[in-house]
């Protein structure tokens, strides 16, 4: 015959679960997506989960700032990752995601100035940890073979961005600034190693 509970094993079980809830009920009513954040890319990730990845403005309401997070199936924010700006960016965004592994690779496109005729868009990959958000790394993307100053950009979508093995697949277009109605397209491997080291933020 099987011993039944006593009546301290009933409620000892029943403070586990309440405790339980309530621990999970204040992660995620910490966890909020700010005002006027704006989408560029929203992708699944596995376990019913997806990554939005786009962009807050800042205090003054002028200038972007890049912001990506993670919900899951039922809408309920994981969490949130605001990316600190490039030591050389005025604004920036992040325009795609794709997960490798255990790690969330979100591509950074950052303007360098204010005027739009003088400014350059840099890429930048940031490598995110898949469970919590935090930055590993970052690297900037170099347009290969190009010498002169240039502006580039990737368009939206997932063909443009893609993960297969340990690379990253980058399908983008620029311009030399001493010639900006030629423009150009240009596709890149990136190895994910290079993402480890977290380079030029602040």
């Amino acid at each position: 015959m099987r011993k039944q509970p006593d009546n301290q094993t009933r409620i000892d079980k029943s403070l586990v679960f309440l405790f339980t809830f309530l621990c999970l009920t204040a992660c995620y009513a910490q966890v909020s997506i700010p005002q006027g954040f704006s989408s560029y890319a929203s992708e699944p990730i596995g376990n019913g989960a997806t990554c939005h990845a786009g962009a807050v403005l800042d205090e003054d309401g002028m200038n972007q700032k890049p912001f990506a997070y993670v919900e899951d199936l039922d809408h309920r924010v994981r969490w949130t990752a605001p990316i600190a700006l490039p030591n050389d960016a005025y604004q920036a965004r992040l325009t795609h995601c794709e997960r490798l592994n255990d790690a969330l690779y979100v591509l950074m496109q950052a303007d360098t100035q204010q005027q739009q005729t003088l400014s350059q868009t840099l890429l930048q990959i940031v490598k995110l940890n898949a469970a919590n958000g935090a930055v590993i790394g970052s690297t900037y993307v170099d347009v290969p073979g190009v010498k002169d100053a240039y502006s580039s950009w990737v368009d939206k979508g997932n063909v443009n961005f893609q993960a297969e093995k340990e690379k990253l697949i980058i399908s983008g277009h620029y311009f030399r600034l001493a010639d900006p109605n030629d423009r150009k397209t240009f596709e890149i491997d990136i190895d994910t190693k290079v993402a480890q080291a977290d380079q030029g933020k602040n």
